[in-house]
């Protein structure tokens, strides 16, 4: 098949190294690896030259960044919040990126279009409709709920209708949790369109024949056990949860070490938190 992934997050660099990035160019190689062609459409360019998608190019996004810059602008001289830029800027990307798009693709629709859930983004649905193609959405988060809770989102109530819009006019929805599609089908989402695929590993980036013996050497860890985690240290990763309830375990299981490996604006209150629970060691 010739599918059309979609990703109009900005802060998703296809060829970036965070997790998001990781998780886009994963799931686009797999799906060509199974035999599929894919175009990737994202205003932050391809996912690298050895990648196997191929970018849809529709030219510059200035148009989207030039509304932003002359806003925030505007926003300084005045002397008010300009966070809301960022949410201007999508909403502007999704108007003019559907317009090339269908330029480009007219002739020759992908077969389907897959779209990574985005704050404020509904280029997917609006190119599947206007196609007449098939649409999945992969969803990762409610976003429009993560970004009140953990962000400054400016334009919460119409980030929410963007959301749903998206979700009640996709074919097929893909989710990575059970958790996650009940979240969906509290606000309002038909159960009979949700698939949960949990999350995976790519096996082929780990050495099975490593016993890790010499990482737990190095870090004093010997035949303690351990929980570990990875990652970037974000509020809504909830990694101090998780150092609460190792706080909690370690009553009734002295011997257990936690490892955190990463960094991210929650580090120092997290070694807060570990002094103030005693857990240094």
């Amino acid at each position: 098949m010739k599918l059309l992934y979609v990703c109009s997050d900005f802060g998703i660099p296809p060829a970036g190294t965070k997790g998001a990035s990781i998780h886009l160019r994963a799931i686009t190689r797999a799906l060509c690896e199974s035999g599929h062609t894919v175009q990737l459409m994202s205003p932050r360019g391809s996912a690298g030259d050895s990648h196997p998608t191929e970018l849809l190019d529709l030219g510059p996004v200035d148009p989207a960044e030039q509304l932003v810059t002359d806003v925030r602008r505007w926003l300084k001289k005045h002397e008010l919040p300009h966070a809301v830029t960022g949410e201007i800027r999508s909403l502007a990307y999704n108007v003019f990126a559907v317009e090339r798009a269908v330029q480009v693709l007219r002739d020759d629709p992908p077969d389907a279009i897959i779209e990574r859930l985005s704050l404020m983004g509904h280029v997917g649905v609006d190119l599947a409709e206007r196609l007449g193609v098939p649409l999945i959405v992969e969803v990762n988060a409610l976003l429009s709920r993560e970004a009140s809770q953990f962000r400054d989102l400016q334009m919460g109530a119409l980030a929410a209708q963007i959301e749903m819009r998206v979700l009640n006019l996709a074919d097929a929805i893909i989710v990575v949790s059970e958790e996650l599609k009940q979240l969906l089908v509290d606000a309002g989402v038909a159960p009979d369109r949700i698939r949960v695929v949990a999350n995976g590993a790519d096996v082929d980036s780990y050495d099975p024949s490593s016993d890790g013996e010499a990482v737990r050497a190095a870090l004093g860890l010997n035949n303690a056990f351990v929980v570990g985690f990875v990652g970037s240290l974000k509020s809504w990763h909830g990694v101090d949860l998780l150092v609460s309830a190792v706080q909690r375990v370690c009553t009734r299981v002295p011997g257990v070490r936690l490892l955190i490996v990463g960094a991210g604006p929650m580090e120092s209150a997290l070694r807060t938190q570990v002094e103030e629970a005693g857990l240094e060691n």
